[in-house]
């Protein structure tokens, strides 16, 4: 029975001998893979530093040194906890030149790469398309030149969601590949050379969109119809893009919209009504209202018609933009129920009428631009026209009545389209009698700028 006892305890004793033999064993291939995995992203880090070149008091200079701390503390690098492997490399502001390097792509654990505000030139590298773990990818304000690479996809970065390549020197198209990456959040590509149109089918993959920024760049074309898909998009810019045709019927359709910027463009026709008659309540059977937009600026087009009435429910709107349009008829009424109006252009445009009283009593309006107009009859005196320049008025030659507008001097130039312009105004004007502007002058100086342009 001893016998028995002593056999069995000898096997459990050689058991847990080699239980922490293999564990010992584990410990120490994992120690060798964990070195040898930090090891790469050091060396990648170092020949990313090989690539640039750097101002002579950089911190970078003397951070980026295996010799002297980890690689973990250098100066724009962060390391994740659990691996100690670089998550994040962040050096945007650091007055870099030269090149991004193809190395880039050993960071294997990247999940942010700011390389914003440098001077690094020649193409995006087509390695970043390993950083499957990116989720921040902003190379905005450098000398980027040739096209988007075609690895940033939605099979190799399936995990992206901001995309920030404004400010460089891109060209080509907005690539099909891009859109398939379901994750992006933002879509940043303003301040190229991208052309050929927006895709039709952008939207189709991207449901969780929220920005999109393409401003400044050479695309033409029309705006589609499809941008609808953009279900959660909360920012539209679409400014000096060259597009042409009339506003898509169904604008209307982005129920979560806060900012929409279509300025500087060839647009024609009218505002659609899908724009505008979310903002009523009286459709209620429409999906969504646009309670949410805080900034709309559709200037610089060829938009005509009146100004429409149903703009009461916009509540959250600061800022309107309508200038340099060919808008006609009377100010509406609805645009005195935008409490939170900060700023309010109209200026430059065949609008008629009297200044509304109403526009009195937007307590937050601190710019007012109704320049260049039709517009009749005495300038409102109280609330916050009492702040109000004559700048705000010029161009309407029938105004007058606001002697509180009376200028330094009888006269200044200012220049509108080609023609530099000298506006007289009389120090104090009586309604039957003058306007704020010279009638005569004014007139003439239109026929001369008609004539030039």
């Amino acid at each position: 029975m001893e016998i028995s006892v002593l056999i069995l305890l000898l096997k459990l004793l050689m058991m847990h001998i080699f239980i922490f033999q293999c564990a010992l064993s584990s410990s120490s291939s994992f120690y060798s893979s964990s070195k040898t995995n930090n090891n790469t992203d050091m060396f990648a880090s170092l020949a990313i530093k090989s690539k640039i070149q750097l101002p002579s008091n950089s911190p970078i200079l003397s951070s980026w040194n295996p010799s002297n701390t980890s690689f973990c503390n250098w100066v724009g690098v962060s390391c994740s906890l659990l691996h100690q492997r670089v998550s994040a490399l962040n050096m945007s502001y650091m007055n870099k030149y030269g090149t991004i390097s193809p190395h880039i792509g050993n960071l294997s654990f990247l999940r942010t790469l700011n390389l914003g505000s440098n001077n690094f030139r020649d193409p995006t590298p087509e390695m970043i398309g390993k950083l499957h773990r990116l989720r921040k990818l902003n190379l905005r304000d450098n000398q980027l030149e040739g096209s988007i690479p075609s690895t940033i996809n939605g099979q190799s970065l399936s995990s992206l969601e901001k995309l920030i390549l404004q400010y460089n020197n891109l060209v080509g198209t907005i690539p099909s590949f891009v859109f398939n990456i379901s994750t992006l959040k933002v879509i940043a590509l303003s301040y190229n050379g991208i052309s050929r149109g927006i895709p039709n089918d952008m939207c189709r993959m991207l449901p969780k969109l929220e920005t999109l920024y393409l401003l400044v760049n050479p695309l033409g074309g029309h705006i589609p119809t499809s941008l609808c898909l953009c279900r959660n998009l909360k920012e539209l810019e679409l400014c000096e893009n060259g597009l042409t045709d009339s506003l898509p019927t169904n604008i209307g359709c982005f129920s979560e919209i806060e900012y929409l910027s279509i300025p500087i463009n060839q647009l024609t026709g009218t505002i659609p009504i899908s724009l505008v008659k979310y903002l009523t309540g009286h459709l209620s059977f429409e999906i969504g209202k646009l309670v949410n937009l805080q900034m709309l600026d559709l200037s610089y087009n060829q938009l005509l018609a009146s100004i429409p009435q149903m703009l009461s429910n916009l509540k959250m709107l600061q800022q309107l933009n309508l200038s340099n349009n060919a808008f006609q008829g009377n100010i509406p009424t609805s645009i005195g129920d935008l409490a939170s109006l900060e700023s309010l252009d109209l200026s430059s445009n065949n609008l008629s009428g009297i200044i509304p009283k109403f526009l009195e009593k937007l307590h937050y309006l601190t710019y007012l631009n109704l320049s260049f107009n039709m517009l009749n009859g005495p300038v409102p005196i109280t609330g916050t026209f009492a702040n109000f320049t004559l700048q705000s008025f010029m161009g309407n030659p029938n105004l007058c009545g606001n002697s509180k507008l009376k200028p330094k001097h009888n006269s200044f130039k200012i220049k509108k389209g080609n023609v530099l312009a000298q506006i007289y105004y009389f120090p104090y004007c009586c309604c039957n009698t003058c306007g704020i502007i010279d009638n005569s002058v004014y007139q003439k100086e239109k026929q001369q700028e008609s004539t030039i342009l």
